[in-house]
């Protein structure tokens, strides 16, 4: 259980750090973050704001995670939609996040390909 709910984070940060190849590096960076963070209270069984004080995180990962809230909230929000496939909801935010539904597929694939790749699969 561990395991999925790890390859699932591990697809959410690279799929949002593919997604903003337009911003910074370090924002692509906090967005990598941002998912690989996102599931880290499943996987710990705790309370998400329990698991993530220890960690001093930015203003901006800490809105996104927890308050659905500031600037990575949208591409924490179209990574879940990907991941139940909502359409509809996929197509709003990939408009809120600047980019076309064709790029949110061929990101998705590169994220899932590199999660497989680096988990030796």
């Amino acid at each position: 259980y561990a395991a999925a709910l790890l390859e699932n984070a591990l697809v959410r940060g690279r799929f949002m750090e593919l997604l903003a190849q337009r911003l910074p590096e370090n924002e692509r960076d906090e967005l990598f973050v941002v998912g690989m963070f996102s599931l880290i209270d499943a996987v710990l069984r705790v309370p998400l704001v329990e698991a993530l004080k220890p960690l001093r995180l930015p203003e901006q990962i800490e809105a996104a995670l927890l308050r659905a809230a500031g600037p990575y909230a949208p591409y924490l929000e179209l990574a879940v939609a990907c991941e139940s496939a909502d359409q509809e909801r996929i197509a709003e935010l990939s408009r809120t996040c600047g980019v076309d539904a064709a790029t949110v597929n061929a990101r998705h694939f590169e994220a899932l390909a590199w999660s497989q790749e680096i988990q030796g699969g």
